[in-house]
């Protein structure tokens, strides 16, 4: 009788710790999931931060020759400010928070901020987009008809030697 109330307890006790080490390597897996996700993040919110919009800007200041110009040039560098300090700072603090959470291990609340740092990462790199877009509107037609002129220019010297040859 004793023997099978042994075998009973040790039976008990292996599957107590058989359930103990399931559930430790479903939360290290749980774990594991989030911080991946945030990592994600971290690397959208980087791509985000790399856009080349100075880099347009820059293109955009030698070719500002009037008010209305300078007026969008203006605007742009508002914009650009908007996104780098305010914008992307806000999403920092999301994804320092969300590393506050995976170490709390609160998922519930983690995954809930997850999908409103995705959101704002999103709104983000859409007005990072459409600045881009804007910009070099300006800054490709601008080398388009630099292109078109340095042609003509060409062109002209061509047709000008040509005359002054067959006078």
């Amino acid at each position: 009788m004793q023997g099978q109330f042994l075998i009973i307890g040790s039976v008990i006790v292996l599957a107590l710790i058989i359930v103990i080490v399931i559930l430790h390597f479903v939360k290290k897996a749980e774990m594991k999931y989030y911080q991946s996700k945030v990592k994600n993040l971290e690397i959208q919110r980087n791509m985000v931060a790399s856009t080349p919009v100075l880099l347009e800007l820059s293109k955009v200041e030698p070719i500002i020759k009037n008010d209305k110009m300078e007026e969008k040039y203006n605007k742009w560098q508002d914009k650009f400010l908007d996104i780098r300090e305010k914008r992307l700072a806000l999403i920092d603090d999301m994804l320092i928070d969300l590393d506050i959470y995976v170490e709390k291990r609160d998922y519930k609340s983690c995954g809930y901020r997850i999908a409103k740092t995705e959101i704002e990462i999103y709104k983000v790199r859409e007005a990072a987009e459409h600045l881009l877009e804007e910009i070099k509107d300006i800054t490709l037609s601008e080398e388009k008809y630099r292109a078109i002129v340095t042609k003509l220019k060409t062109k002209y010297r061509n047709l000008n030697r040509d005359f002054q040859d067959h006078k």
